[in-house]
C-alpha cells in the first residue's frame, strides 16, 4: 500500500507527464494553425487582387480548382480514424464548402480547428487509460479486485461528459475562428494581414478577439486543463476504490508542490473517513494534482 513518500513521487511523475502532454498539445496547435494558414494562403493567391481579398472576390461560386484544393486539404488531415463525432462535423463543413469561395475558406478554417480537437480527444483518452492502468498496478490488489478497478477506467459513462464538452468547444472555437477570418475579409484586408491573424503572439500580447491564432490558444489552454483534470479524476476514483478494497478507513490528502490555498486547507483538515473524503478534482478544482493516501498514525 502506498506511503507518503511514494505518493509524492507519484505526483511528480504525473506532473512530468503533464509537461510532456503540454508539448504534444502545443505541436498539435502549431500544426493546425499551419494547416489553416497554408490553405488559406492558397485561396488568397488564387483570388486576391492587388494583395487584397474582398467580399466580391470570395462570393464567387466554387470552381474545379477550389474543389481540388478542398480534397487536397482533407487528404492531408488523414481522417480515416477520426471519431464519428468529428466525421459528422467534417461532413457538415464539406456541405458548407460547396456554397461559394468564402464558405470554402471558412470550411478550411473549421477543418483545421476540428483536427486540433481530434488530437486533443485522443490525447485525453490515452492519458486517462494510461494513468488508470498505472493506478491499478500500484494498488496491488487481487486479480478479481483489479478487474473491478479496470471497469472504472473503461466505463464509457466516465468519458461522456468531457467528450461531449470537448466537441461542443470544437463547434464554438470553429465559429470563433471563422468569425475572425470573415471580419478581415469583410473589411477588405490585405493578404498579409489575413495570414498574420493566424500567427500566434506570446500570452501577454494575445488578442483573441481579433487574432485567430490567439483565439485557438485559448482552446489549447482549455485542453491542457482538461487532460490533467480527467487524468486526476480517474486516478482518484481508482485509488479510492482500491483503498476501500484493502480496508482503509481514514485518508489524508497529499498536496502537489505549490498547491493552492484551497487544497492546502483541505489537506490540513484531514484525516478524513474514506467515505467522506474529498473527491479529486470535484471537491478541489480543475487541473488539481493532489492525491489521497491512507492515514497512518
Amino acid at each position: 500500500m502506498a506511503n507518503l513518500t511514494m505518493e509524492k513521487l507519484r505526483i511528480q511523475e504525473l506532473l512530468n507527464q503533464d509537461k510532456q502532454d503540454n508539448l504534444t498539445n502545443n505541436q498539435d496547435y502549431q500544426q493546425s494553425l499551419s494547416f489553416i494558414r497554408d490553405h488559406l494562403q492558397a485561396f488568397c493567391y488564387q483570388y486576391a487582387k492587388d494583395n487584397q481579398l474582398t467580399p466580391s472576390e470570395v462570393s464567387q461560386r466554387i470552381t474545379r480548382w477550389d474543389k481540388q484544393e478542398w480534397l487536397n486539404a482533407i487528404r492531408e488531415l488523414d481522417t480515416h480514424d477520426w471519431p464519428e463525432e468529428a466525421k459528422k462535423r467534417l461532413t457538415g463543413l464539406a456541405k458548407d464548402a460547396g456554397i461559394n469561395v468564402h464558405h470554402m475558406m471558412n470550411a478550411i478554417v473549421g477543418a483545421g480547428v476540428l483536427a486540433y480537437f481530434v488530437h486533443q480527444h485522443s490525447l485525453v483518452q490515452r492519458r486517462v487509460k494510461a494513468d488508470g492502468a498505472t493506478e491499478i498496478v500500484r494498488a496491488q490488489v487481487k486479480p478479481r479486485q483489479a478487474n473491478r478497478l479496470v471497469s472504472i477506467v473503461t466505463d464509457p459513462d466516465n468519458a461522456t461528459k468531457w467528450s461531449t464538452n470537448l466537441w461542443d468547444d470544437s463547434d464554438q472555437f470553429t465559429r470563433d475562428l471563422q468569425s475572425v477570418v470573415s471580419k478581415h475579409i469583410r473589411h477588405g484586408t490585405s493578404v498579409d494581414e489575413l495570414i498574420n491573424t493566424l500567427v500566434p503572439h506570446s500570452k501577454a500580447l494575445e488578442k483573441p478577439n481579433i487574432n485567430a491564432a490567439d483565439r485557438l490558444a485559448v482552446a489549447k489552454r482549455n485542453a491542457e486543463r482538461l487532460i490533467v483534470t480527467e487524468s486526476s479524476r480517474v486516478s482518484d476514483r481508482v485509488n479510492t476504490a482500491a483503498m476501500k478494497m484493502q480496508g482503509v478507513l481514514m485518508v489524508d490528502v497529499v498536496n502537489e508542490p505549490g498547491a493552492c490555498e484551497k487544497c492546502v486547507g483541505i489537506a490540513e483538515g484531514g484525516p478524513y473517513p474514506i467515505d467522506d473524503a474529498p473527491s479529486i478534482p470535484d471537491d478541489t478544482h480543475p487541473h488539481c494534482r493532489c492525491i489521497k493516501v491512507e492515514h497512518r498514525v
